[in-house]
């Protein structure tokens, strides 16, 4: 599996980042972006299709090839077609319980880690890298951005770490008495990346530390 997760993204300095580490021009790929995460952050529908748009067009400026795909209205079989006929799935930010509850109630959590072990590949920011974690915790003590239903709750678990995004924006201390000795975390400023390569975890730029 060949996964990239950013804390944010869209600057040059990313692209250069997804181009190290997939080993491929950006030009032409097709890619299936994925915003659910802002499903209930942003409720009006102008300036949702508006937050959409404006991330779609980053990517197309860079020679993407982009279909932006809203959870809510495929099913399983659907997204299994659309998977099949693109090269990267693309998953942003927002909230965490928003994004997984649309993985699991669109399929899409079921058919995920097939698709990556058959070769697509995944690019996730924030909530988007978040959700791939075998627990969510983070999420559930998250400053500002709380999910206490999270607590000890089980992502998709297609990755054995979780991810603190942002690292450099928050105040670390609120994590101190809820990280599980036996879970492995990792701090995540903005400006960088983490990259899961058939297992084996690369970083990219500066301030990555593992706390368990």
């Amino acid at each position: 599996m060949h996964i990239l997760l950013y804390s944010q993204s869209g600057s040059d300095s990313d692209l250069k980042t997804f181009k190290d580490f997939f080993q491929i021009d950006a030009k032409g790929q097709r890619i299936v972006l994925i915003s659910n995460g802002y499903d209930e952050v942003i409720e009006d529908a102008t300036e949702y299709k508006k937050n959409i748009s404006v991330k779609k067009e980053v990517l197309e400026s860079h020679g993407f090839n982009v279909t932006t795909v809203d959870l809510r209205v495929h099913t399983k079989r659907s997204l299994q077609t659309i998977l099949d006929d693109s090269d990267i799935l693309w998953v942003r930010g927002g909230m965490v319980g928003t994004l997984v509850m649309a993985f699991q109630e669109s399929g899409l959590a079921t058919i995920l880690k097939d698709a990556l072990l058959d070769g697509l590949m995944y690019v996730g920011s924030s909530a988007g890298a978040m959700v791939l974690s075998d627990y969510l915790d983070i999420a559930a003590h998250y400053p500002g951005e709380e999910e206490s239903e999270l607590e000890n709750v089980k992502g998709l678990g297609i990755i054995d770490f979780q991810m603190i995004p942002h690292a450099n924006a928050i105040d670390l201390s609120v994590f101190e008495s809820v990280l599980e000795s036996d879970r492995t975390y990792y701090t995540l400023p903005d400006g960088a990346a983490i990259g899961v390569d058939d297992g084996q975890i690369e970083f990219y730029g500066e301030g990555i530390t593992q706390v368990y």
